[in-house]
């Protein structure tokens, strides 16, 4: 090993801020490792590769509550590798999590075209694919995908639920259907049932919140908050109210007539709404996605001003809550 108390303590020294944190990352994990890197003075001992959602609660400290034996624990504890297609960032973040800390290592696509590149350049043990994406959307990857690896095992997430669209989903040869907001529970028994090797444990469900304000699905957030922990959760809700500001802002662009866009915007709102708790706001966008898809020009304006109003209500609400 090439580093030693010394250089650690002058680095620390050099470059970190009282309250900063030094991580090791290693390609491969030891127990002898692990507590030869602790006895240096290293708060974190990462595996490669280094998943986004760990970058995510390294940044947030919140991985640093682990133990170095509890960190290999789950490093022993591999599942698989999946990819998650989603254009989301708030979706993909709590998705992501979910999987990462059941033990599968997650990469990420954005859109349809990165999951055929990435299918393309890689082996996926399964790949979670939203149905509705830009510039390739999930339906249409999947032909792709199954053009050159017909033993790819998809499965599709939407938060359409119609008949209609999970016929389509099976047609072009998903293998199941995921509706969103995606549950813990419901997400790796899917999982499982696709990648039998794979075992999976599942918390007991915690007791809501009571005497709780109507806009929110307290249990939701209460699962939430048992899986992710209070520090990630923060800082992903601060990533969703962001997402939330800028969704509410395009959609006050846009005049009423533009119903393709209105569509596509109050669709995204609603599958971040629902992932996060918001169920008023869910189900508000879901009835202006309804309307501007069936062309009701005469409910739309009305049902955007309700929207705007209520994601502000629903914003200043989770930030009070969660990240102040």
């Amino acid at each position: 090993m090439d580093v030693n108390e010394q250089d650690v303590n002058r680095l620390r020294q050099a470059h970190l801020t009282a309250d900063g944190s030094m991580v090791a990352l290693v390609s491969g994990m030891s127990t002898e490792i692990t507590h030869s890197l602790a006895t240096l003075g290293l708060d974190q001992v990462v595996n490669k590769p280094l998943s986004r959602a760990m970058q995510l609660a390294l940044l947030s400290k919140d991985a640093l509550a682990n133990e170095f034996e509890e960190e290999y624990v789950a490093q022993e504890k591999f599942q698989g590798h999946i990819l998650l297609a989603e254009d989301s960032p708030a979706n993909q973040i709590i998705a992501g999590t979910m999987l990462t800390k059941a033990g599968f290592d997650v990469t990420y696509a954005c859109n349809g075209l990165e999951a055929v590149k990435l299918v393309a350049e890689k082996p996926f043990d399964l790949v979670l694919m939203d149905v509705r994406m830009p510039e390739m959307d999930g339906l249409e990857a999947t032909e792709v995908i199954l053009q050159n690896h017909p033993e790819q095992v998809i499965l599709a997430m939407s938060a359409n639920v119609m008949k209609e669209e999970i016929e389509h989903c099976y047609q072009v040869g998903m293998k199941d259907f995921i509706a969103k907001p995606v549950k813990q529970k419901t997400l790796l028994h899917a999982i499982q049932k696709w990648l039998p090797n794979a075992v999976v444990s599942l918390p007991s469900s915690p007791k809501p919140a009571e005497n709780t304000a109507s806009l929110l699905d307290e249990q939701l957030l209460s699962e939430l908050e048992q899986t992710l922990g209070k520090a990630s959760l923060s800082n992903m809700m601060t990533i969703f109210c962001d997402e939330l500001v800028q969704r509410l802002n395009q959609l006050s662009e846009l005049d009423s007539t533009q119903v393709d866009e209105i569509e596509d915007q109050a669709h995204t709102l609603k599958s971040s709404s629902g992932s996060f708790g918001a169920t008023a706001l869910f189900l508000l966008a879901q009835k202006l996605e309804a309307c501007a898809r069936q062309q009701q020009l005469g409910a739309i304006p009305e049902l955007m001003a309700q929207i705007d109003v209520l994601g502000k209500q629903t914003h200043s609400l989770l930030t009070e809550r969660f990240i102040q």
